[in-house]
């Protein structure tokens, strides 16, 4: 499986959606980390289905989601701030799924493999959630395979990295994602520390 973060929960306001969509855009947008906006109409039936194009496989029909799903890294899977029209974190796959009555309820868990990026990544992506959860998901549930989200400690984040074979050897890489140059010789940690500043200063959490 690898280290992955897995995560459920259920918006405390619906009516919050856009607004936290537009502030992850702009948390995104400090990192320079891609996004994926999702706007669909939650009151069109679920018509997500999974097609072979080529050798990829595409998600075609309608998926009624809203929200966005954040991309740090070539090697990391998309984390999906995306919900259904229950408030319910959804990702494009669960659709599939309960399209397909794969799955019999709409509180499942999502999860998005790190393995592949980085130990900052991931931690990044924890500090994340905790400001998704701290505003708006109170019951969010976290389960880090990474033991970052109870412990925040990097040092047993980067053992981990380095166990596994991932790409903690490649940093300098990683760090080619984060624009502002005085970063450039900073430690994961110092970095994890850096990407809570910003929640805090630019979000006042």
């Amino acid at each position: 499986m690898g280290i992955t973060i897995h995560y459920r929960g259920r918006i405390d306001n619906i009516e919050d959606v856009d607004q936290l969509s537009c502030e992850i855009k702009e948390f995104a947008k400090i990192l320079d980390w891609d996004i994926r906006e999702w706007n669909e109409n939650w009151h069109l039936p679920n018509s997500a289905a999974l097609e072979k194009e080529g050798d990829k496989l595409e998600i075609s029909g309608h998926v009624p989601i809203r929200g966005v799903s954040v991309i740090p890294h070539p090697g990391c899977e998309p984390l999906f701030l995306t919900f259904n029209n229950k408030g319910t974190l959804a990702s494009s796959i669960n659709m599939v799924m309960m399209a397909e009555d794969e799955i019999e309820t709409d509180r499942v868990w999502l999860s998005t493999k790190t393995q592949f990026a980085s130990a900052d990544i991931h931690a990044g992506l924890i500090k994340l959630l905790r400001f998704v959860k701290s505003k708006y998901i109170s019951n969010l549930e976290v389960h880090d395979d990474g033991r970052y989200w109870e412990s925040e400690d990097m040092a047993v984040l980067e053992e981990l990295f380095t166990r596994v074979g991932s790409a903690i050897d490649s940093l300098p890489d990683s760090l080619n994602l984060i624009t502002k140059k005085e970063l450039k010789d900073r430690t994961p940690e110092e970095i994890a520390d850096f990407i809570e500043d910003i929640i805090r200063k630019k979000f006042g959490k």
